[in-house]
């Protein structure tokens, strides 16, 4: 016979707060003076844009920054069943909106999942882990890569502007191949360029219809426990019940 003892009835639910006696700063993301000599910080960092921030867009009108980020959820105690628990909700994948004009305002925040929350979430939406991200030169449009996900969405800014991007088929491009990490965008001839780091290879999208286009694969001189292995780091689609997590959720980079 084997008994076990759960975590639950091990610990008991105390709060160390008290004990802690430092603050850590959640300073984010920096304006800096690239004139001076050595460069200096302008103003007050942004603050609260997320755990892992992955990349930055900045708006060609209206100069507003958007940034790709993951932010975890470290402030819950425990794995095991809900509620109470990280199960299922280990970090949200999100794009944050700040003002450069308003840095000590509160960030706009996009949860790139909402359609999760509700009573009847649909996988086949869900973005995981937002990378590379572009903006259309009328400042109208962002285009962003969801790494776990194997898609390209297309966001109205303005949308993101009001925390109001919902997922939905319209505004996603599925990918034939998975780890998307890159995106440029020909506007002129409507084509968006993707970088698929599951095979090494671009993915050409047509911007008209928000489909595939063409998809190459280029020579990798990776060796194939790497190439196989990523799949199972990143695919939030394989390893997840909900299309939002993956182990990278929490091993950032393979870490």
């Amino acid at each position: 016979e084997i008994y076990t003892l759960s975590l639950h009835d091990a610990l008991p639910i105390s709060n160390f707060d008290a004990y802690v006696n430092i603050t850590l700063p959640d300073d984010d993301v920096f304006a800096i003076d690239a004139n001076a000599n050595p460069p200096v910080a302008k103003g007050a960092p942004f603050t609260g844009v997320g755990t892992t921030l992955f990349n930055m867009a900045v708006n060609p009108k209206s100069g507003k920054i958007y940034v790709s980020n993951t932010d975890a959820h470290n402030d819950v105690r425990f794995e095991g069943p809900a509620p109470g628990s990280v199960r299922g909700k280990l970090v949200d994948s999100r794009i944050t909106v700040l003002d450069p004009a308003q840095p000590t305002a509160a960030p706009v925040v996009n949860n790139l999942n909402s359609h999760l929350l509700g009573a009847n979430p649909d996988p086949t939406l869900s973005r995981a882990f937002p990378q590379d991200l572009t903006v259309g030169k009328d400042g109208k449009t962002l285009y962003v890569v969801a790494q776990g996900s194997a898609k390209l969405a297309i966001y109205n800014t303005a949308d993101l502007e009001h925390g109001n991007a919902a997922p939905m088929t319209s505004n996603q491009v599925l990918l034939s191949a998975g780890g998307p990490t890159g995106v440029v965008v020909d506007e002129d001839n409507s084509r968006a360029y993707v970088l698929t780091r599951f095979d090494n290879g671009i993915s050409a999208v047509n911007l008209n219809n928000n489909k595939e286009h063409h998809h190459v694969v280029m020579f990798n001189p990776e060796p194939a426990e790497v190439t196989v292995g990523r799949p199972f780091l990143y695919d939030a689609t394989l390893t997840s019940d909900k299309g939002d997590q993956a182990c990278a959720s929490c091993h950032i980079g393979g870490d």
